[in-house]
């Protein structure tokens, strides 16, 4: 397959689908809405498929349907028109095995989720310390917003979410280990304003106020520390 042929898909923050530089999500209408949920499940969990009752569950929640099993066959198949209308190649894109559904192995998939989640598993079995820093790095900068943010309604992403966050909150603290141990305060200050950015509700300064002061620069730390005591005290 063409290496250009690859679908790109987004999940922290705004979920988003591209192939060949064309979106493929968006809209508010109620069928648009059951394309993305649909996709969201099944690209996310691509290894071991998602059984049919989960996704009716998910799809249709506790909506009186004469019957549900062929509301889920025309989803399926909508949504295969929709992607082959986009250009996909015309395989069999949804597959169905014994109650379960999964993407087909014949298109490329790079999702933001577990790009994050390999950069997180390698660095932690990675024993050369810069290597180490850089595998962090790029674990935290692949992390740009919650999981779904959109879904927090919604068990299954809601519980994604839950597990990402803690995991982004681990890699933060350890490159930022990793960076005090080779005193490397000017990416750290980075680090505490990116991790402050995307994660609000963490207090991320901290690290910045930290980085700020080993570096000598007080009167900036001071200004961060008043900003910050301030905000704290509008949001008791």
């Amino acid at each position: 397959m063409d290496a250009d042929n690859i679908l790109q898909v987004q999940m922290f923050g705004r979920f988003n689908m591209t192939w060949n530089g064309k979106p493929l999500s968006g809209g508010g209408r109620s069928s648009e809405s059951q394309f993305n949920y649909l996709m969201q499940m099944l690209l996310h969990f691509r290894e071991e498929g998602v059984s049919r009752d989960t996704l009716e569950h998910v799809l249709f929640e506790d909506r009186d349907l004469a019957n549900v099993h062929h509301a889920m066959r025309s989803v399926i198949y909508n949504t295969k028109k929709k992607l082959q209308a986009a250009g996909l190649p015309s395989v069999p894109l949804i597959e169905q095995k014994k109650g379960v559904y999964r993407w087909t192995d014949a298109i490329t998939v790079i999702e933001d989720a577990s790009e994050f989640e390999h950069y997180c598993n390698v660095a932690r079995e990675t024993e050369d310390l810069q290597q180490r820093l850089e595998l962090c790095l790029d674990a935290v900068h692949c992390y740009k917003g919650e999981f779904l943010a959109n879904q927090a309604g919604v068990l299954w992403a809601a519980q994604e979410a839950r597990r990402y966050r803690a995991m982004f909150c681990e890699m933060v603290e350890d490159t930022a280990q990793l960076l005090r141990f080779s005193q490397d305060y000017f990416r750290l200050e980075e680090l505490g304003q990116y991790a402050s950015r995307i994660c609000d509700l963490s207090d991320w300064e901290a690290l910045t106020m930290e980085a700020l002061v080993s570096l000598g620069r007080y009167d900036e730390a001071r200004r961060l520390y008043e900003r910050r005591k301030d905000d704290v005290g509008k949001e008791a």
